[in-house]
């Protein structure tokens, strides 16, 4: 069994899209940053 470690970052769309008509700066779209955990041996 084996175990993947790796980090995601999630990001609102509707917040890149408005930012991206410049309504909004970037520094306010939306982010998450996670660790994630797969456990291969399933």
């Amino acid at each position: 069994m084996g175990e993947v470690n790796t980090e995601i970052t999630l990001v609102n769309i509707e917040d890149k899209e408005v930012a991206g008509r410049g309504h909004i700066p970037q520094d306010q779209v939306r982010r998450l940053t996670i660790n994630a955990v797969v456990d291969t041996g399933a």
